[in-house]
């Protein structure tokens, strides 16, 4: 319940101010996970074409990256294959 309200902070901040469909992501977000989801902040910036984004330490797998472009209201999801 807590993640799903954090999340669905996040996206009126930062993504949409649609509550139906912000609501509707955040349930397929949630759902998407086998375990209880956990909900890390994470460091980011954009440098010409390029997105930075700092771990941190953050545990666990990465293995999706949703992109939320809030200017044209849309959401692409990338699949990773993250190599060290």
């Amino acid at each position: 319940q807590v993640v799903e309200h954090c999340l669905t902070d996040f996206l009126e901040i930062h993504f949409s101010q649609n509550p139906k469909s912000n609501s509707e992501f955040v349930h397929q977000l949630v759902g998407r996970s086998a375990r209880p989801p956990e909900l890390s902040a994470l460091s980011c910036a954009a440098l010409g074409d390029a997105l930075l984004i700092a771990r941190n330490g953050h545990p666990g797998n990465v293995k999706r990256l949703y992109l939320l472009d809030a200017h044209e209201k849309s959401v692409a999801c990338y699949e990773l294959k993250l190599t060290e």
